[in-house]
């Protein structure tokens, strides 16, 4: 049992980084679609785009916390 905690350790932190990454490279994807109602102007404030940057700055705190858990997982999967 012992010599398959590391392992899966390892894998789960894998899985961690996978996610994380996805949610770092979805605030910087954008359709076209997107760049255009964000590209538009507006009466005295743009929500839109406004509403995409506190997204993407959220995703971005997520995603980072994530791939750092991920990468700990994995470094104590090493040790294990």
């Amino acid at each position: 049992m012992n010599e398959l905690v590391g392992p899966v350790l390892i894998t789960i932190g894998l899985v961690a980084d996978i996610v994380g990454v996805w949610l770092l490279a979805r605030g910087v994807i954008i359709t076209p679609e997107m760049a255009e109602t964000f590209a538009g102007t507006h009466w005295n404030a743009n929500k839109p785009l406004e509403k995409q940057f506190l997204k993407q700055s959220r995703d971005a705190r997520i995603g980072v916390w994530i791939v750092v858990i991920g990468f700990g997982l994995q470094i104590l999967g090493m040790w294990i």
